[in-house]
């Protein structure tokens, strides 16, 4: 029973080594400064189409920039890391869960607008805290599965930026409701996060080639 008890707790360091690397905190700021940077491009006179290209594009890029990283700059230095049979079924709960949340976030959006409201203040209202509650819910998700505590942090501060920008709309302090500035802010925050992450990582972990000491 203890060795089993020490291989689980050998996996899990194994497996949050393999976070410490910083790279997932720059993907998660980058899609963040995404969601700062689309608005924008309506005053560039982009319609909805070309920034929901825009947007799909910046998720591809993001998402090949950290597959290449991992695979350049982590695995030489940490090896490849297989999970186990318990902890893949983790990641395919946690795969699943996710995606129900957020479809159920998309038709309560879609629910929120569609219904008539009494006072469109509340409707204004509800939709960054409906935004913010679901954020926060899938990072905490992905905290508790994946076991990287920060993520509750990251949560936390992503959670609040759409009601925080839709207040900064509100008296007249931004534009889009706020989004460049809140969710820009909270990118830009994880970003340096995951680079000064990223930083002692490399230092602590030098790639030791063949015949090196």
């Amino acid at each position: 029973m203890a060795q089993n008890l020490d291989l689980k707790e050998l996996e899990r360091k194994a497996f949050r080594s393999t976070f410490q690397d910083g790279l997932l905190d720059i993907f998660l700021g980058a899609v963040l400064l995404l969601f700062a940077v689309t608005p924008l491009l309506t005053d560039l006179g982009l319609g909805d189409f070309w920034s929901s290209v825009v947007m799909g594009c910046g998720w591809l890029v993001a998402w090949l920039g950290l597959a290449l990283a991992k695979r350049h700059v982590t695995v030489p230095r940490m090896g490849r890391v297989k999970p186990g049979p318990a902890r893949r079924a983790r990641h395919s709960r946690m795969i699943a869960i996710s995606t129900v949340v957020l479809f159920a976030g998309v038709l309560a959006g879609f629910a929120v607008y569609l219904l008539p409201q009494p006072d469109t203040r509340l409707l204004d209202w509800l939709v960054p805290a409906l935004l913010g509650l679901v954020t926060f819910g899938m990072f905490s998700l992905c905290a508790h599965l994946l076991d990287l505590p920060r993520l509750y942090g990251y949560g936390v501060l992503v959670g609040l930026a759409a009601p925080a920008g839709e207040l900064a709309y509100r008296h007249g302090a931004a534009a889009h409701h706020g989004w460049p500035i809140a969710f820009g802010i909270a990118g830009s925050a994880i970003v340096v996060v995951g680079a000064v992450t990223l930083a002692r990582f490399v230092r602590a972990f030098p790639v030791v080639r063949e015949g090196e000491p």
